[in-house]
């Protein structure tokens, strides 16, 4: 995604201030597997995701 924005990133620190626009990418993986016997429904699921924001302006990128 594009045009992510500084301030709406909840920064706590020098950068709070700061009004930029950058780059906010992630890649995950779901997985769910789903058993039902006559008196059992089980769902499991897992997730996993890296989530990566870039601000060229911001600390050298």
């Amino acid at each position: 995604m594009d045009d992510v924005n500084s301030r709406s990133q909840g920064f706590r620190n020098q950068f709070q201030f700061v009004n930029t626009n950058g780059k906010y990418q992630v890649k995950g993986l779901d997985i769910l597997i789903q058993k039902r016997s006559r008196a059992v429904r089980s769902r499991l699921g897992y997730s996993v995701s890296e989530n990566t924001i870039t601000f060229e302006e911001l600390n050298n990128g």
